[in-house]
């Protein structure tokens, strides 16, 4: 079923508008609907995304993508990660989608990363026509299990990376042949008044209300949508996103691959899974009611053993297999203790290592 893309702008309670493109399917509706919001522009940056959307909508799913407050076409100020404001717009959008002709009153939210951890922070606020969500490679826990601070340290690695780009990012203009006259006012509003979001987060460097209000843990309880979780051993959320699905009382699924933070399409290293068509499985199933059984399956439906393989550059796959589980932590599993011993007998408990913050356990891999 083929689709069709439109641009349109959704206007908020306080009169700023959000720029949104709709992917609608060929046909008779009415639809579900998926939303996906983040600060990447969607009209250049991340304009490759398309394919994903249209495969989503040629499912007979009207798929919204929309830049969030003070991002890309959208008006506003990008005045913090995940704001309080953003929250209150997310359930706006979900409500128009529900409302309109078109719209069957389902709605689904997904994302990697940033929409990810959105996704998971709108489903707390328990929007009633948010029926089901896929949070891929995000976190419960933005303090302890994110980029700002790692066990209560700074992360430097991060620190460098990520909010840097978005300082310049958020000061970039609408895209002018979307917005229209008053473009330029917008960009001058921006180069003003948009402060580095670091700024904050130096701020906040020990745990409470402003970490707590974006993070899930410990009330798992406050999620009631069906969730599928996509999380991959190569990227720093696989503790978060493992921890989740342990603690949600929900409908759930977990995929679990050697990915790094990229799309499991082309995730270096593999191997590789369509993600897609496991998406349309859960969304048929949670917003149209199919009995496809996707929730009579083992919850976590795919989950990556990995063996040891030599280590490349640039890794195409890791060696291993998957498997099928029923549970997570797993039933049959058991703990490995290897406590620290002496360098010598009766030498000092004491030792000095040197290591690397790239690599070994706690490192991950970032894609582009």
């Amino acid at each position: 079923m083929p689709a069709t893309s439109t641009n349109t702008f959704i206007a908020m309670a306080d009169g700023v508008r959000l720029a949104a493109t709709l992917y609608v399917p060929d046909g008779e509706g009415p639809w579900p609907a998926i939303l996906e919001a983040l600060p990447y522009r969607k009209d250049d940056l991340t304009s490759s995304y398309r394919t994903e959307y249209v495969r989503l909508s040629e499912a007979a799913y009207v798929v919204c993508r929309v830049d969030v407050r003070g991002t890309g076409t959208s008006e506003g100020v990008a005045e913090d990660e995940y704001p309080e404001i953003e929250r209150r717009d997310m359930n706006e959008v979900i409500a128009w989608l529900a409302s309109q002709d078109w719209c069957t009153g389902n709605v689904g939210m997904y994302g990697t990363s940033y929409s990810g951890f959105n996704a998971i922070q709108l489903a707390m606020t328990r929007p009633p026509a948010l029926k089901a969500i896929i949070p891929i490679f995000a976190t419960d826990d933005r303090y302890a299990d994110d980029v700002h601070f790692f066990g209560g340290a700074l992360k430097a690695l991060d620190l460098v990376d990520y909010p840097t780009y978005m300082t310049g990012l958020n000061a970039l203009p609408p895209v002018p042949s979307l917005y229209g006259e008053g473009w330029r006012g917008v960009l001058e509003r921006r180069v003003q008044e948009n402060e580095p979001w670091v700024i904050r987060w130096l701020e906040e460097q020990t745990f409470g209300p402003y970490w707590q209000r974006g993070s899930l843990r410990p009330d798992y309880g406050a999620i009631q949508a069906a969730t599928m979780i996509v999380a991959g051993w190569a990227d720093v959320y696989r503790n978060a996103l493992l921890r989740m699905f342990e603690h949600l009382r929900v409908p759930k699924r977990l995929l679990m691959g050697p990915w790094c933070h990229m799309s499991p399409n082309d995730s270096i290293p593999g191997p590789r899974i369509d993600l897609v068509p496991e998406m349309i499985r859960w969304w048929d199933r949670w917003l149209r009611g199919l009995e496809n059984g996707v929730d009579t399956e083992p919850p976590i439906a795919f989950f990556f053993i990995r063996r040891s393989t030599p280590p490349e550059p640039d890794l195409r796959e890791v060696r291993g297999g998957w498997r099928f589980e029923p549970e997570w932590p797993l039933a049959r599993g058991r703990k490995l203790e290897l406590p620290l011993r002496a360098a010598s007998p009766g030498g000092p408990l004491e030792q000095t290592l040197a290591a690397r913050g790239d690599v070994g356990t706690t490192a991950h891999i970032r894609g582009s």
